[in-house]
């Protein structure tokens, strides 16, 4: 999608100017804001002078966010997202990543009031709401309202990101501006851990995870896992955005980025890394077709050749600790997973212990036999590391079986949506479609070795799925995106 076309544009479907009173309505409201803005000022100024400064500092900044572009703010926030826990702000009850979130929706409030975002509509909204709404009920019915709450809080943001995601990407133009403000932040944590790997240390933590003489790089993230899951989440938007980027420098630095995306996730040594990367390679291969997946192809042979004698020696030692189970820690603990999760399960067979209450709950049900008995200081912290597990122990068999449904009817709606968008030549919208369904092969995969069920990226995933069933915000159907097709390979 070099351009688009006059005569692509004039496929598109053209809307109804937009009535006198609606704009009168806006200018109304913007100078009647204006007025009771300065009025109120006028007011805090004579009657407490000691705090009408923060107050007009604090105006003026959510005057600021509110003109900000909401894609600019995202970005930060998924930065922020990158390290996975939460920076806290010394004195206040609030975290940064809190206060990125608001700041996103305050810059988004300006395109939902000049009807610039779409709305999902349909199934595929319907069992989101309906995903998400299980997902509160089992949080504040659960064994601990405390912790439950918190999940509840978590599911409500996540809810939030996936709604806007969907509304702000049924425009191509904002489509790729999503997928560079995934792309860019996660490369930069990519060189962060290249500069791990020379330096052979952790550069933003105390990490000392050595194998066979390499360190197990992380970037920016809490570990090794976290870093190449969200390197690998990357990958296909980088893919998306080397064939549709408007410019031909931005289509080449977008296939760049992919490419290195794809090659220093090799360096964590993680053995399910190993095994996910060929299954999304051939994916994007697949899907993308055409020259870009000839590229795909020759750089993974590529990387395999210039790597594989390095890295392979140490990743067939990784696979080969498996033959002895019991002196794996890694393959211990994540045995200790099952056999308290289930132990869970066994006790809250249908519904659950309530989602997010696993850590009050799972110590009163555990095996003594278990190798993580020594962690029992700290069992409110623990919870089952494997997400089908915690979906499990969590929120019983209807839950587990809800959320496969809910799965398998997503991915069957967009590989359906991806085939007829390819029968109609929309190349580039195809193409967002394929990103997205090889997210979800991750995030498939990555859910039965890693706990991924409130992680941002995975309701992201769910947003761009529901972005291809939207409505204007006037209602009629939305197709933004033309049949201009892009000249990049």
């Amino acid at each position: 999608m070099n351009s688009e076309s006059a005569a692509a544009d004039s496929s598109l479907p053209i809307s109804p100017p937009p009535p006198i009173w609606r704009g009168l309505l806006i200018g109304g409201s913007q100078a009647a804001a204006l007025l009771g803005g300065s009025a109120a000022l006028a007011v805090a100024i004579a009657l407490w002078p000691m705090i009408a400064g923060p107050i007009f500092l604090l105006a003026a900044g959510g005057a600021v966010v509110f003109l900000l572009h909401p894609v600019f703010t995202f970005a930060l926030y998924y930065a922020l997202s990158l390290r996975t826990a939460a920076i806290d702000l010394p004195g206040l009850p609030v975290s940064v990543n809190q206060v990125f979130f608001l700041v996103f929706f305050v810059s988004l409030a300006r395109w939902a009031w000049t009807r610039r975002l779409a709305r999902p509509r349909g199934w595929p909204f319907l069992a989101t709401v309906a995903l998400a709404g299980f997902y509160v009920v089992s949080a504040l019915t659960g064994q601990s309202f405390s912790f439950g709450l918190n999940a509840a809080k978590t599911t409500i943001t996540m809810f939030a990101i996936a709604v806007a995601v969907a509304a702000m990407a049924a425009s191509p133009r904002v489509a790729r501006q999503i997928s560079w403000a995934v792309v860019l932040p996660t490369v930069f944590g990519g060189l962060v851990g290249a500069a791990e790997a020379l330096l052979r240390r952790d550069i933003f933590g105390d990490a000392k995870d050595l194998f066979h003489g390499f360190f197990r790089i992380n970037g920016l993230s809490p570990n090794a896992i976290v870093f190449a899951y969200t390197c690998l989440y990357a990958f296909p938007f980088g893919l998306f955005l080397a064939r549709h980027s408007p410019r031909w420098i931005g289509r080449a630095a977008a296939l760049g980025c992919a490419l290195f995306l794809l090659v220093i996730p090799l360096a964590t040594f993680n053995r399910q890394t190993w095994l996910f990367m060929p299954i999304l390679v051939l994916l994007a291969i697949v899907m993308f077709r055409g020259a870009l997946g000839r590229v795909l192809l020759v750089g993974a042979l590529a990387a395999v050749l210039a790597f594989g004698p390095i890295l392979g020696p140490p990743v067939v030692a990784r696979f080969r600790n498996l033959k002895s189970f019991q002196t794996d820690w890694s393959f211990r603990q994540r045995q200790d997973y099952v056999i308290n999760g289930l132990s869970v399960f066994h006790h809250f067979p249908w519904f659950g212990c309530g989602l997010g209450s696993y850590g009050p709950t799972w110590w009163q049900y555990h095996s003594p036999d278990t190798f993580m008995q020594q962690y029992a200081w700290m069992w409110e912290k623990y919870s089952p590391d494997l997400s089908y597990l915690r979906l499990l122990a969590e929120t019983g068999a209807v839950g587990l079986a809800l959320n496969l449904l809910y799965y398998a009817a997503l991915t069957r709606f967009l590989w359906r949506r991806w085939r007829k968008l390819r029968a109609e030549g929309r190349r580039a919208e195809a193409d967002l479609a394929a990103a997205t369904l090889n997210t979800w092969a991750l995030f498939l995969m990555g859910s039965a070795v890693q706990d991924t069920s409130l992680y941002l990226r995975t309701w992201m995933t769910f947003g761009l799925t529901l972005a291809f069933a939207v409505t204007r915000a006037g209602g009629a159907a939305v197709d933004r995106w033309g049949r201009a097709e892009t000249n990049a390979p």
